[in-house]
């Protein structure tokens, strides 16, 4: 659930309630604290005014002031823009940066995701690409480069994320 999803619940079903509520698990996790140098680069850029949407968000719990709530929703606009500017500049994902565990990561018994066959050789994974792509698209769907082994042979495969439930893989 995002901030564009959570837009209706506000104002057309006019439930600060439920989007408050909706809301709440994003702000207890930007409270835990950042576990990869993109989550830090994240808290650093957007903090503050998250901070001070969801105070005004408790505001409006404590005094049903509207606006208070008005307000908040400003703020997250804000951060809503600044996010989506962002976003269309995304170029490859650094796996270290994002997720160092993944780039880590070394001969899974995971299988390749869309590779398993029952009546095939088990496809493992071996490692992962250091880089994601991202998709030029609405969507910014991500390809994914897994190395696996098939007995004792490595091969790479590609998977699309914006299909990735109809399971393509590229064999490479």
């Amino acid at each position: 659930m995002d901030l564009y999803e959570n837009t209706p619940i506000c104002f057309q079903d006019k439930d600060v309630k439920a989007m408050i509520e909706l809301l709440r698990p994003m702000h207890e996790m930007l409270e835990r604290g950042a576990t990869t140098l993109k989550e830090q680069s994240f808290k650093q850029l957007y903090e503050n005014e998250l901070k001070e949407a969801w105070n005004s968000c408790l505001c409006y719990m404590r005094t049903k002031n509207i606006k208070e709530i008005s307000q908040a929703w400003d703020l997250y606009y804000v951060v809503f823009r600044k996010i989506s500017v962002s976003i269309r500049q995304v170029a490859p994902l650094d796996l270290n940066y994002v997720s160092p565990r993944l780039v880590q990561a070394r001969d899974l018994e995971l299988t390749v995701p869309g590779a398993y066959d029952p009546f095939g050789p088990l496809v493992t994974i071996s490692s992962f690409n250091h880089t994601l792509q991202v998709i030029s698209s609405k969507q910014r769907p991500r390809k994914v480069i897994i190395r696996g082994i098939i007995n004792l042979k490595l091969f790479s495969y590609e998977i699309d994320y914006s299909s990735f439930k109809h399971n393509s893989v590229v064999w490479k």
